[in-house]
């Protein structure tokens, strides 16, 4: 198996953030024609509001945003990605956002069902998580996942 540079890697994530970019204007979110897909962008941090995450992988190309949920907070940026399996009530706000970097996300929604029925097809080990913990996570962004 090949192995990828660090500068690889920026220039993948520089390349989705043009990618996003381009196709999401001067919007700040945009419902795209792909089924679930939603892109996003702000050029200046904002303040916490009130939101329903959905289940949901949030990929940010750009900028750092924050979402707090039952007192722990989740905070993603272009090496972290947010996963939400529930609807979840969160305080969320964009964190790093410029005029010249402005935050750039896509949010796949995901739909459960479909899920679930690839989880039964795959031979997927499912780790031993704690019954404690939020139906929200973090995942570290690689150029393989």
């Amino acid at each position: 198996m090949a192995t990828t540079s660090k500068d690889q890697v920026r220039e993948w994530r520089k390349e989705l953030a043009r990618k996003i970019a381009f196709f999401v204007g001067s919007k700040e979110r945009l419902i795209t024609e792909v089924p679930g897909l939603l892109l996003s962008r702000r050029t200046a941090p904002t303040a916490p509001a009130s939101a329903t995450y959905v289940p949901s992988l949030a990929v940010v190309a750009q900028g750092r945003k924050r979402a707090d949920l039952a007192g722990t907070t989740f905070i993603f940026d272009e090496s972290r990605y947010l996963l939400t399996s529930l609807d979840l009530p969160v305080i969320c706000n964009v964190i790093e956002a410029s005029e010249e970097m402005p935050y750039l996300c896509f949010v796949l929604k995901l739909e459960m069902p479909v899920i679930r029925e690839l989880l039964t097809r795959e031979e997927i080990q499912e780790p031993e998580l704690p019954s404690d913990k939020p139906a929200m996570a973090l995942g570290k962004t690689t150029p393989n996942y």
